[in-house]
């Protein structure tokens, strides 16, 4: 992955021990669920942009759809506390759309795009989203995103 942008991101703040918390992009590919990109609301329209850095042979993509953390000093799910991403649009160079309705469960969810696409840019689109969480925090996260 040579690097992820996205249209929107909701700014740095601190988590509930006060330790600094950003919400980039790159967090989306770090292998950390403790980690996510996020937007404000409910982020429909906003996409998240792949590029590969050369053609890349790709069969199944995915996502955890929304915060997979469990915050370490009020022990809050941030999974429930948040939105979570009920549909994604992924597009690839080719033109080739894929739709994908995730379960709402915090670990990966694939689809297998049933052939082989090249490409060397991937974007996700966020098509929809529950209403904000138990807290009625209004933020959307992903916390890893897969390309297989």
């Amino acid at each position: 992955m040579q690097a992820v942008f996205a249209t929107a991101v909701r700014s740095d703040s601190e988590d509930a021990c006060g330790n600094p918390t950003s919400y980039q992009p790159a967090n989306v590919v770090d292998g950390d669920v403790n980690t996510a990109w996020m937007a404000e609301g409910d982020a429909v329209g906003v996409s998240l942009t792949f590029e590969l850095g050369s053609p890349s042979a790709v069969t199944r993509v995915g996502l955890v759809p929304g915060y997979a953390k469990v915050d370490p000093c009020t022990g809050s799910d941030r999974f429930l506390d948040l939105r979570r991403v009920t549909s994604v649009r992924w597009t690839f160079d080719d033109g080739t759309v894929i739709d994908q309705v995730p379960a709402l469960t915090p670990d990966l969810q694939l689809v297998d795009l049933g052939r082989t696409i090249v490409t060397t840019r991937l974007t996700l689109t966020v098509l929809g989203t529950t209403p904000p969480g138990l807290d009625r925090l209004d933020h959307t996260p992903i916390s890893e995103v897969a390309i297989l």
